[in-house]
């Protein structure tokens, strides 16, 4: 899922009222999309993908080469902003598009994900369009709530939690020999490894028989996933369909290894696999849950997991913490899309 980007065309537009950077909470945008039918549901998706976090839809597709059916649009759906889907289109099938957008006083935003997920603007002063990177800033003071949050809420759970980790324990040495705990490495913050904790749910040699069923993958690009993965035991495979196996990580959120939410943290094998467009997954504590796992979780694409944790650096607020939590608790209790 790849940001929205505003582009001033002629003048200075900061003053037009349709002229904005939107945030969630702010009036969803009303988009004509110009370019070809499947970027088009994409960049629908992108936009309506979240309950409260999205930034508009799309209410009409319009290709490039046809300015006339543009023109219509736009008078029958009175969208806030035009968006060009195909950022390297030629300057000739370009002049028609800037020229309604002139005309009819919109905003042309332009759909490309090769800049990052910074907003961009135009250079100030500059003679001709120039594109400059505007990092998101968000006051410290959020961040020093977030933490004090992750180790309140997670010491408290750890502390209530405690009899059902004896009792996983106690059952885990009764069914399959070996630990009570697995600890796998995951790729942290800035890059660093480290060791993130997890009720064992698989076989004692789990990880070398992982080799051997690299043929049987089900999940597209870096990630691994078997449905009916043989190395799960039998309360593991419950422990993996309610999530309850994920709990330990409490612990790592107090050690300030992870938060209570972020972008998921990828064991090293994933991570050597990924897109390096990816890295700026990175940039921030890996979390327990995060917008990929209450939009869908292991049903969706690996590509789109990846975009939604983007997106969700993007555009983090304590706000967004908060409603993923809650969206959370409704998805564990659901199990859709565990395995």
């Amino acid at each position: 899922m790849v940001p929205v980007r505003e582009v001033v065309l002629c003048g200075d537009m900061r003053a037009h009222p349709r002229y904005s950077y939107r945030t969630a909470d702010q009036a969803a945008a009303r988009v004509v999309a110009v370019g070809g039918a499947s970027d088009a549901q994409r960049l629908s998706l992108a936009l309506e993908r979240h309950d409260g976090l999205g930034a508009g839809r799309v209410v009409a597709v319009v290709p490039l080469d046809q300015p006339q059916t543009l023109d219509d649009a736009i008078s029958r759906e009175a969208p806030t902003s035009l968006v060009l889907l195909d950022h390297d289109c030629p300057d000739a099938r370009l002049r028609p598009l800037l020229d309604i957008a002139r005309r009819r006083r919109l905003p042309l935003q332009v759909h490309n994900g090769d800049l990052g997920e910074d907003p961009v603007c135009l250079l100030p002063g500059a003679s001709s369009p120039v594109f400059a990177i505007v990092p998101s800033h968000v006051h410290r003071s959020s961040y020093v709530v977030k933490r004090a949050l992750d180790i309140l809420l997670a010491a408290v759970s750890l502390v209530v939690l405690a009899p059902f980790f004896l009792a996983v324990g106690a059952l885990t040495k009764i069914v399959t020999p070996g630990p009570v705990f697995y600890v796998s490495w995951r790729m942290g913050v800035c890059e660093t490894p480290f060791p993130c904790y997890k009720f064992r749910t698989m076989c004692v040699d789990a990880d070398v028989r992982q080799e051997e069923l690299e043929s049987r993958n089900e999940a597209d690009g870096c990630l691994f996933k078997i449905a009916d993965d043989p190395r799960v035991t039998r309360v593991g495979r419950f422990l993996r369909h309610t999530s309850l196996d994920e709990l330990p990580q409490l612990l790592n959120v107090v050690l300030g290894h992870m938060s209570l939410v972020g972008p998921r943290p990828l064991p090293l094998r994933d991570v050597r696999l990924m897109d390096p467009h990816y890295s700026r997954r990175h940039a921030v504590l890996p979390g327990m849950t995060g917008l990929w796992q209450v939009s869908g979780r292991s049903l969706l694409k690996a590509s789109d997991m990846m975009e939604l944790d983007l997106e969700y650096i993007r555009t983090w607020s304590l706000r967004t913490d908060l409603s993923i939590l809650r969206r959370t608790i409704a998805v564990v209790f659901s199990r859709k899309g565990a395995c």
